[in-house]
């Protein structure tokens, strides 16, 4: 005779009733294993408590070749599991909390990774990192989470990012992804070098990117805040180093931004929008080579926000998000950076902005090239192809919408044409004249 268990029952009700109401199938995939793993209780004749098929713990089955195991690392995308995998959506229980924190406090080299994720954690993260002595390194969707001049970050990762923050993650022995996917997976720390633990609200981010030991479906904030008063400080040398490396990576940027040349260096120009930026303004970015220059230079400051494409496979959003953000925050400044190939594919938005008196900033970067996919070719000893753009008089068109429209080809022109551009009390564009040859360099290829 089968053995009727209320318990599984109620976890197969909970798996029937996530079907059926579309939620998402790795959640489900779950469920069912939470299911599976009850059911292998049964002839024991205990019944699991509702907390307990709400999270499982593979910490005493890890090493066991048995089916729930198997399908366990298969869901959440990583293997060799030691650890309680919380499946709830809010905050985390003590008695979890000091787990999660034994792994922290076992290392001495940690370093945090803030996404998106992460944006409304930032006095939470900045008690993190201060406690730890922790550097953060910004993925490009979480720029905003830290302030660029906070002592505590190397500023943004991957191939538009910063040279510290390759260091961090190379030299670290303890990981914290925070609310992150962020996709190069060469500026993440090298399989087994650390142990890492992962904060998302989303189980399908679990392990994507990098073997995260301690996995954590949760909120960010709730997650950090719970960990606080368990954590151990930790001696400053690995932050001192990252800040000597910063000190460094920042005279870089300024020789590099001050190089006067005609076409224009696109950092120098990048440089000269971020010094003349609103306090609060928000900032688009669009994809391309443009982004490089743009997340790297722009300094971003406490009150701005900034936005883009985190995966960086989606051209021409810079514009429309420039319309969303003048929407959303209507006594803000909202300012797009664009190339011109991005910008062509959605330019006839600009009436949009127009027609409803949205006083957007475009700085196109005009190099009548769709750069980075020609950088790429080359690097691929590929021939170029399809990267060459028909050149267009971008100040024209923004006058024949409606807008101001203004340019600028030396460097004695940016300042004042900058200035002209944002001081505009109507939607304006300004138009770049950069260097087509100026590579969108990974930080270990940045030169002066």
């Amino acid at each position: 005779m089968p053995v009727t268990n209320p318990a599984v029952s109620l976890a197969r009700n909970r798996t029937a009733a996530a079907t059926s109401s579309g939620a998402p199938m790795r959640f489900i995939g779950v469920l069912a294993i939470i299911c599976s793993r009850i059911a292998g209780t049964a002839s024991g004749g205990s019944v699991p408590s509702r907390t307990a098929m709400r999270r499982i713990s593979v910490r005493d089955i890890g090493s066991s070749p048995n089916q729930p195991t198997r399908q366990l690392t298969r869901v959440i995308g990583f293997c060799d599991l030691r650890v309680t995998v919380i499946l709830r959506r809010s905050g985390v229980r003590p008695s979890t909390a000091v787990a999660y924190a034994a792994l922290i406090n076992a290392g001495q080299k940690v370093a945090i990774l803030v996404g998106q994720g992460a944006l409304g954690a930032r006095g939470e993260v900045t008690q993190l990192a201060m406690k730890l002595n922790a550097p953060v390194a910004k993925a490009l969707l979480g720029k905003a989470v830290l302030p660029d001049d906070s002592p505590y970050t190397t500023g943004g990762i991957g191939h538009l990012g910063t040279e510290p923050s390759d260091f961090i993650m190379h030299a670290c022995d303890t990981l914290l992804i925070l609310g992150s996917t962020m996709p190069w997976v060469d500026s993440y720390p090298k399989p087994g070098q650390a142990r890492a633990i992962q904060v998302d609200l989303k189980p399908e981010h679990i392990g994507i990117r990098y073997p995260v030991e301690v996995p954590l479906v949760s909120d960010v904030k709730a997650t950090v805040a719970a960990l606080l008063s368990l954590l151990q400080p930790k001696e400053d040398g690995f932050l001192k180093d990252a800040q000597n490396r910063m000190r460094d990576w920042r005279a870089l940027l300024d020789r590099v931004c001050a190089t006067a040349r005609t076409p224009l260096r696109p950092q120098m120009v990048m440089r000269e929008l971020s010094n003349q930026l609103a306090p609060d303004a928000v900032i688009s970015l669009d994809c391309g080579a443009n982004t490089h220059f743009a997340a790297r230079i722009i300094e971003l400051r406490e009150q701005q926000k900034l936005t883009g494409t985190g995966m960086l496979a989606t051209m021409a959003p810079g514009l429309p998000f420039a319309i969303a953000a003048q929407l959303a925050f209507p006594n803000r400044q909202s300012v797009a950076v664009v190339g011109d190939g991005g910008f062509t594919q959605l330019m006839g938005e600009l009436v949009t902005a127009v027609k409803y008196q949205l006083p957007i900033k475009i700085i196109i970067l005009k190099n009548n090239s769709l750069a980075e996919v020609l950088f790429e070719q080359k690097e691929l000893g590929n021939p170029t192809y399809g990267c060459e753009l028909a050149p267009i008089d971008f100040v024209a068109f923004a006058k024949a919408c409606g807008a101001d429209g203004f340019r600028c080809a030396h460097p004695a022109e940016v300042t004042a044409a900058m200035r002209a551009a944002l001081h505009s009390p109507r939607t304006s564009v300004l138009e770049v004249l950069v260097d087509p040859d100026e590579k969108p360099a990974m930080p270990s290829e940045l030169k002066a």
